[in-house]
């Protein structure tokens, strides 16, 4: 699999797929499902029907995990928080089946769990 490099300490890959939802520890920290899009007015932050985008994240490490950016650049709403990054990193975990499944198609990568959290590591 051919890495990008996205900054000094991690490394994207070229697949792209569709992301809807995720699963995001809430206040108190039980895992909650919440809907995110991708939108550009910083003034009138709210949910559009335009989705945003996963790709698997690499670190130093060679732990695997995901990068959901903001479609063209757009910045993220994600449920009720109130920051609107362009861009998140989370676990394999916090993606949707579908999602995962669509990212992991063809790929030599092997899911292991730490913390109840899932993750990846690439095997040759």
């Amino acid at each position: 699999m051919e890495w990008k490099k996205f900054n000094k300490d991690f490394f994207t890959s070229d697949k792209k797929t569709e992301i809807r939802s995720i699963i995001l520890p809430d206040e108190s920290g039980n895992m909650k499902r919440s809907r995110i899009s991708t939108f550009w007015n910083l003034e009138k932050p709210a949910f559009t029907k335009n989705s945003a985008e996963g790709k698997l994240l690499k670190d130093k490490e060679g732990k695997i995990g995901a990068i959901i950016i903001g479609k063209n650049g757009g910045y993220l709403k994600i449920g009720r928080l109130i920051s609107f990054p362009q861009y998140i990193f989370v676990p394999l975990s916090s993606l949707s089946k579908k999602a995962l499944k669509n990212l992991l198609e063809k790929q030599n990568i092997e899911i292991f769990r730490e913390d109840n959290v899932l993750f990846g590591i690439e095997i040759n």
